[in-house]
């Protein structure tokens, strides 16, 4: 089975027209810059806009460096800038320093192997449909067009189904925040998890421990390249009755340290559990 999954990046066509973009490139070396920002965009597609310090260098600017393959003083050059324009905000939750790129989290998209391969056979079969009936009289090619409408809206409608997500089953703010941390897999119900989100609660779990709990959870899982891979709980386990997520999920000297962690989400205030839900308000709206 193919657990593959593809990533990309929908740059604006207005991104080298853009004020801050023109006055990085005017800078001496300002193309390599904007090289770098591009790589770091790239870089954190699949954490949904973030990149994360993990403490392999003694700083974020030398880590992103050696991931990047770049000079440290180009990439120190390039975060200063971004950091003075607003094109990337630090946070700090517990003990997990990230890094968040605005302009990621709206220009992204993703699809698995498989719904790659579906879309290839639905474009391959609807070309050789057009094809064949172009060789016919136009009452046929006009019959053909309306196939292709017809399938153009039942995508649609599948979209629309998904956005009306939400709406239809009540899902709470605070549980599409905890998701949207959540490390990425195969086969993750967000249905199911949903209802095990709901059993914690009842059971007297706050949302923010639920949410600082996905935060510790997702650290680990990059820090042991698990991403995207069948080694990441799903989410319905996490919140199970073995109650996973009250695990620390540290990862020191290259292995898993798993202990009890009934307070540590403590150490997530607030203000951090608003900052976010603002990082994540696509999902809002989604």
């Amino acid at each position: 089975m193919d657990n593959k999954k593809y990533y990309w990046l929908k740059l604006k066509d207005d991104f080298f027209a853009s004020k801050e973009i023109k006055k990085l490139r005017q800078i001496a070396g300002g193309d390599t810059y904007t090289i770098i920002y591009l790589k770091m965009q790239l870089k954190s597609l699949k954490n949904n806009g973030k990149l994360y310090y993990e403490g392999f260098e003694d700083d974020f600017m030398s880590e992103l460096a050696l991931d990047i393959d770049e000079n440290p003083e180009n990439v120190k050059i390039t975060l200063l800038y971004l950091e003075k324009h607003n094109l990337i905000d630090k946070q700090i939750i517990g003990n997990i320093e990230e890094y968040i790129l605005p302009i990621v989290q709206n220009s992204t998209g993703s699809e698995s192997a498989s719904a790659a391969r579906v879309r290839r056979h639905r474009a391959a079969k609807l070309t050789l449909q057009s094809n064949a009936l172009t060789l016919q009289s136009n009452g046929h090619v006009t019959k053909c067009n309306t196939e292709i409408e017809k399938e153009k809206e039942k995508e649609i409608d599948i979209e629309k189904k998904k956005r009306k997500y939400t709406k239809e089953k009540n899902v709470s703010t605070d549980f599409l925040t905890f998701f949207g941390y959540y490390p990425h897999r195969p086969g993750n119900s967000k249905s199911a998890a949903y209802r095990n989100w709901k059993a914690r609660i009842a059971e007297g779990y706050t949302a923010d421990n639920l949410i600082a709990a996905a935060i510790r959870y997702q650290k680990y899982c990059v820090a042991l390249d698990r991403i995207d891979t069948e080694y990441v709980l799903k989410a319905s386990n996490f919140l199970g009755r073995d109650k996973h997520f009250l695990e620390n999920w540290e990862v020191k000297d290259g292995n898993k340290q798993r202990k009890s962690a009934t307070n540590h989400a403590a150490d997530v205030t607030n203000w951090q559990i608003e900052s976010i839900k603002k990082s994540l308000s696509e999902l809002d709206t989604a």
